[in-house]
């Protein structure tokens, strides 16, 4: 077996600073969400197998959780059954940080960065419109990574507008290491609300953290009855910002506005739940 030089690629992950449920339509629910992608990534590794099959490896914590029909799978086979890569095979390892099922995109990130890595590569002939397409057939929000912009996502998440944005904050992410199912928490959310007037929650400066809500919080607390004392904790400490589960959790986030406040909060938390997974991050908009 003999495997050409390999590539080494980002996979971001993101936040959902805020998200609304407006209604459930047929068996899915239509959103409203503004979302940032933040510095925590996955790298994934790739080369060319001479071999005619894949061979797709995921390192790191929990991995064996992780699907065998998982998001990479996806991609690939479903770019053959449309004809569009032909007679290429992969060796792919995806050493991941994101931790799985939290609510932080690392499985939809993992494709759409496969998708733009293979379309560059090898000049598939997709446009752009094609490429989103695509992607909503692997998950509804992998096209918010095509690029790293913020963005707000409505419809069931695979449709989107680029906003201006320009502050990067800085977040305290706390994952209890319990993996969330979107589709469990979906369907036992009974909260729902109207789409967010975006123009009174973020300027280019700011946001206004009092306008800021996931509607997901009571049905992702009822199913991972850890989140309640996580944000509890956050809002004991003075100069968090804002906090709440990012998507439809199990990772809960805290803005903090300087380094130094941020750096103490994750102490605290490490000091109250010490097998808690942790992360310092920042936005990348």
């Amino acid at each position: 077996m003999v495997y050409k030089k390999h590539s080494i690629l980002k996979s971001y992950s993101k936040i959902n600073i805020f998200l609304n449920i407006l209604k459930k339509k047929t068996k899915l629910h239509l959103i409203h969400s503004f979302v940032l992608q933040i510095n925590l990534i996955d790298r994934i590794k790739i080369q060319e197998n001479s071999q005619k099959k894949d061979k797709i490896i995921f390192k790191g914590p929990n991995v064996k959780k992780i699907s065998k029909n998982n998001s990479i799978i996806k991609i690939l086979k479903l770019l053959r059954l449309k004809k569009i890569l032909n007679n290429k095979y992969f060796k792919i390892t995806i050493y991941k940080n994101i931790p799985i099922g939290a609510g932080l995109g690392g499985s939809s990130s993992n494709a759409t960065t496969l998708l733009k890595y293979l379309i560059k590569k090898f000049n598939l002939k997709i446009s752009r419109q094609k490429t989103l397409k695509l992607l909503s057939l692997i998950g509804k929000d992998c096209s918010l990574f095509i690029d790293t912009k913020p963005k707000i996502i409505f419809n069931y998440g695979e449709k989107f507008k680029q906003v201006k944005f320009s502050p990067r904050l800085k977040l305290l992410i706390i994952y209890p290491n319990k993996i969330s199912l979107s589709k469990s928490v979906y369907k036992k959310n009974k909260t729902f609300s109207a789409a967010s007037k975006i123009e009174k929650i973020l300027s280019k400066k700011k946001l206004k953290y009092n306008l800021l809500k996931n509607d997901l919080l009571e049905a992702s607390s009822s199913l991972t009855p850890e989140i309640p004392g996580i944000l509890k904790l956050f809002s004991k400490i003075n100069k968090c910002k804002y906090y709440n589960i990012t998507g439809s959790g199990s990772a809960c986030f805290g803005i903090f506005g300087d380094k130094k406040s941020l750096l103490n909060a994750r102490k605290t938390f490490k000091r109250k739940y010490r097998n808690y997974w942790t992360a310092s991050v920042k936005t990348i908009n």
